[in-house]
C-alpha cells in the first residue's frame, strides 16, 4: 500500500467518523427538539411535563443500547438516502 492509499484510507475514516457523529447529534437534537417544543406551549400541565421528560429518559437509554450502531448503519447508506 502505497502512502497515497493510506492517507486516502485516513481521510475516509476520519469523514465516517465525522459523519457518524452528525447522525448521533441530528439524532439526539431532534428527540429534545420535539420535547421542546411541546413544553413551550402556552398551557402545560406537570403530569405531561413529566411524562415528556420521561420519554426523553427512556429514549436515551434506549439509545445507548442501539443508538450507535443504528447511527453507523445510517452512516453507511448513501448520501441520497439518509433520512428518508
Amino acid at each position: 500500500m502505497t502512502v497515497s492509499e493510506c492517507q486516502s484510507l485516513v481521510s475516509a475514516l476520519e469523514n465516517f467518523e465525522v459523519l457518524v457523529g452528525l447522525v448521533i447529534w441530528h439524532d439526539i437534537l431532534f428527540s429534545i427538539n420535539k420535547v421542546s417544543k411541546k413544553l413551550q406551549s402556552k398551557i402545560v400541565s406537570i403530569d405531561h411535563t413529566l411524562k415528556h421528560i420521561e420519554g426523553v429518559i427512556s429514549y436515551f437509554k434506549k439509545y445507548r443500547d442501539e443508538g450507535f450502531t443504528s447511527s453507523i448503519d445510517i452512516a453507511k447508506k448513501p448520501l441520497h438516502l439518509k433520512w428518508i
